[in-house]
C-alpha cells in the first residue's frame, strides 16, 4: 500500500496537535515531518511530501510558489481558528479533443462547479 505523505506546517499549537493526530491514526497516511520553519518547499522536496497542511495567515504567494516549485503537491489550508479549510493544488489537465468545442469542453470541465459551468452558453452571448 502506498503511503500519503504528509507534512504539518507552521498553526496554532491546538490546531497542530488535533491534525498530526488525526494522521497518525490513519493506516493509509504518513506524518513525515512538523515544522515551523519558514521554508516549507525545501521540506516539502527532501520529505517528498504529497500533501501540505498549514494554516491561512494570508499567505497567497508563500502557497502560490510552493505549488509553482512542487507541481505534484496537494495544499491542504486551514484557517487559525480551525473552522474552514481548502484544498489547493496546481496541476496539468489533457485537453481530449483540440478542437473549437472540444476546447470549450476542456474549460467547461476545469471550471466545474464555478460561474462558467454555471451560466450556460446561452446566457453568456
Amino acid at each position: 500500500m502506498t503511503r500519503i505523505r504528509i507534512l504539518v506546517g507552521s498553526m496554532p499549537r491546538m490546531l497542530r496537535d488535533i491534525v498530526e493526530n488525526a494522521v497518525r491514526l490513519e493506516p493509509d497516511m504518513e506524518l513525515v515531518e512538523s515544522t515551523e520553519d519558514r521554508n516549507l518547499s525545501m521540506n516539502i522536496k527532501t520529505g517528498r511530501v504529497d500533501v501540505a497542511i498549514v494554516a491561512n495567515r494570508n499567505q497567497g504567494r508563500e502557497h502560490a510558489q510552493l505549488l509553482l516549485e512542487n507541481h505534484q503537491l496537494t495544499l491542504l489550508i486551514l484557517t487559525g481558528d480551525g473552522r474552514e479549510a481548502h484544498f489547493l493544488q496546481l496541476h496539468e489537465t489533457p485537453v481530449a479533443e483540440v478542437s473549437p468545442p472540444g476546447l470549450m469542453a476542456g474549460i467547461r470541465a476545469v471550471a466545474g462547479g464555478g460561474i462558467l459551468a454555471r451560466a450556460g452558453p446561452e446566457s453568456r452571448s
